[in-house]
């Protein structure tokens, strides 16, 4: 239990930084706009503010990393969770840690070769955001289908929610990158989406013992 609630705490720091710091850490920068401004350059090498970024990137990718180990514990009996668990710990090694220690170049570019190793981990990220909700998807319904628990429907139905918006958005955001328009709010909304599943399955695991339909 120490460690489920310590997943939960941890998810709820991850929804913080995401959200709110780094929406801080925007209005702080000078010339910043969150519209066409993707969140990697407020962390761009040399940037104003770019030490708190890189070291928030580095913090929410450690939280990330015990979050996923709660929900690993979680469904340590389950293939689907497991896999969903170490694809979420994957987002917070390469995504945020590797954005941390790998900033991007100034202007969100990938000319050096932290700007380029940016752009992998950046991708990998993408890549994490699209399976986490499908194997959760797939892990919550078994959890239904087992127990019939009407805890386990809820956060089934809201997973599921998260698995069409995020295919939505991750969508949008392709057009967007490859366009150069709006990248910034096209790529928050991706995010957004991540961090409020992260919020939403938080509660749950630190305010239901079985909030899973599991034991």
């Amino acid at each position: 239990m120490k460690l489920i609630r310590t997943a939960a705490i941890s998810g709820f720091i991850v929804f913080f930084i995401g959200v709110i710091v780094f929406l801080i850490l925007g209005f702080l920068k000078p010339g910043y706009d969150m519209l066409q401004k993707t969140v990697s350059e407020l962390g761009e090498s040399g940037g104003v503010n770019s030490a708190p970024a890189r070291i928030f990137f580095i913090i929410s990718g450690i939280c990330e990393i015990v979050f996923a180990a709660g929900l690993y514990y979680k469904f340590r009996n389950d293939m689907a969770g497991r896999a969903g668990a170490i694809s979420i710990a994957a987002m917070g090694l390469f995504d945020s840690i590797g954005s941390g220690v790998f900033p991007c170049d100034p202007g969100g570019t990938y000319v050096t070769f932290s700007g380029k190793v940016h752009y992998i981990v950046s991708v990998i990220g993408v890549l994490m955001i699209i399976v986490i909700p499908l194997f959760f998807r797939k892990a919550f319904w078994k959890e239904r289908k087992i127990s019939g628990n009407e805890n386990a429907f809820d956060i089934l139905k809201i997973s599921t929610l998260y698995c069409v918006i995020t295919v939505v958005n991750v969508l949008i955001f392709a057009v967007s990158f490859f366009s150069e328009i709006l990248i910034g709010i096209t790529q928050r909304l991706m995010y957004y989406t991540y961090y409020l599943w992260v919020l939403y399955v938080s509660i749950r695991l630190l305010m239901q013992k079985n909030a899973f339909g599991n034991k």
